[in-house]
């Protein structure tokens, strides 16, 4: 840390030189404090990138088999990105104008940045790696949620910052002007006009930007154009009046790609890449928002029989056609309201209306005979099809869930015992099978 805050070391001396440089030669740059607000707008931007990626990449490992590899190497990378925008935050610190902090929690993302914050993402991520913990998944997105919200703080403060010093150097100039003019009223009279006038546009400019400033720090990016002819301090003042404005837009742009990217990561989480349903986790999610007066439902685990002699014998890729087509017949099939998922593997679970058993059994089943529609094309090679094996039992609340996955689960053995392609429904009596031929035995 103290390497870091050394203003003698060579990586603070080159960019010092660097600011030195421009603004003795470019009077036209804003000034520090704009330099910070805008620095403070990249490390955002920059944090809010390399989050959004991460939890991308965790959802790679926690779902994609084939690219775990690949994307817990990419999440370690990550993780040492941020760690490295911790310097960019030390820099501002040290370069601030007087010493002080261009933002109040500066701390708190200095915390968020910490080596002991990145060794904990670091333990997290081994455990997301090994375990694939829903835990460590919702700690990364907890720390997501928190390093973004302090980011933003930080640079709604910059920008508050930003706004006061521009104030100042209105306030400075309003009473300089006001000077200016008392000293002319004891000029001749052959310049008084003149100097009224050049007062009346310089009190009306002072006057718009200040309406442009209030609307700029009530949210109003539609300012007043300001065509009057100025000098050049005045002049730079509308242009970094303007260059805020321009920030502001930027900023809400980027907020509107970061919702949307959040979006679109909610999206990917609750989904199952190949087949696109919901998967495990959304389904028991959609489970716990049903009301009471729901109930009572039957719940359904679906196995595919024979899947593992499908790969082998046909290669993985029909596997995974197999997969996809009966995931997007039960889309066409099933009512939009029917919870359903891919509970892992070659099984699926569907949550329907419970009416009577015969009436759930004969709503399975039905999806057990499309299924028997189906077939895969292979190139050169004959299509196959392939059939399901279903077990139901029934559901009364979503706290004897547990209970009624393992009852579905003994009624789906019981189909495959007895020959497979069956529908089973568990009672404390004995199973009850729907035969492929609608016939109860």
């Amino acid at each position: 840390m103290q390497a870091q805050l050394d203003l003698r070391s060579n990586y603070f001396i080159t960019e010092l030189n660097k600011l030195y440089f421009l603004y003795v030669y470019n009077t036209t740059l804003s000034d520090t404090h704009s330099y910070k607000f805008i620095e403070s707008v990249r490390l955002n931007n920059r944090l809010t990138l390399t989050a959004t990626e991460l939890i991308d990449q965790l959802v790679d490992i926690k779902t994609d088999d084939v690219k775990r590899n690949q994307s817990y190497l990419r999440s370690i990378e990550l993780i040492g990105v941020l760690d490295s925008l911790r310097s960019r935050v030390d820099f501002i610190i040290a370069t601030a104008p007087g010493g002080a902090h261009p933002s109040a929690n500066i701390e708190q993302l200095l915390n968020k940045l910490s080596k002991e914050s990145m060794r904990h993402l670091t333990t997290d991520l081994t455990s997301v790696m090994q375990s694939r913990s829903s835990n460590a998944f919702d700690g990364f997105y907890r720390y997501i949620i928190s390093i973004d919200k302090a980011s933003a703080i930080f640079v709604n403060n910059s920008y508050a910052l930003e706004l006061h010093e521009l104030e100042k150097k209105i306030s400075i100039s309003r009473v300089q002007l006001y000077g200016m003019i008392s000293l002319c009223w004891l000029l001749a009279l052959y310049i008084v006009m003149p100097i009224l006038v050049f007062s009346s546009k310089i009190s009306l400019w002072l006057t718009l930007t200040n309406k442009n400033i209030m609307k700029l720090s009530q949210g109003d990016l539609e300012i007043s154009p300001d065509n009057s002819i100025m000098t050049g301090e005045l002049s730079a003042i509308s242009d970094a009046i303007n260059q805020l404005r321009q920030n502001q837009i930027e900023k809400h742009l980027l907020e509107n790609e970061k919702q949307e990217l959040i979006n679109e990561l909610l999206e990917a989480s609750s989904t199952d890449p190949l087949t696109n349903i919901y998967n495990r986790r959304k389904f028991f999610n959609q489970c716990s928002q049903i009301t009471e007066k729901d109930y009572p439902l039957a719940f359904c685990l679906i196995d595919i029989d024979n899947f593992k002699r499908l790969n082998d014998r046909y290669g993985h890729d029909v596997g995974d056609l197999a997969l996809i087509a009966f995931s997007q017949m039960l889309q066409q099939s099933l009512p939009k309201s029917t919870v359903y998922c891919r509970y892992g593997g070659e099984e699926f679970a569907i949550l329907i209306k419970y009416e009577d058993m015969q009436q759930s059994m004969k709503i399975i089943d039905a999806v057990r005979h499309r299924t028997e529609m189906l077939r895969i094309a292979i190139p050169n090679k004959p299509s196959v099809g392939f059939t399901i094996s279903c077990g139901l039992a029934r559901l009364d609340d979503y706290q004897n869930i547990n209970h009624s996955i393992k009852q579905a689960d003994e009624a789906l053995y019981y189909s495959k015992k007895r020959g497979k392609n069956q529908v089973s429904f568990y009672s404390p009596s004995g199973f009850i099978s729907f035969d492929a031929n609608d016939k109860n035995t």
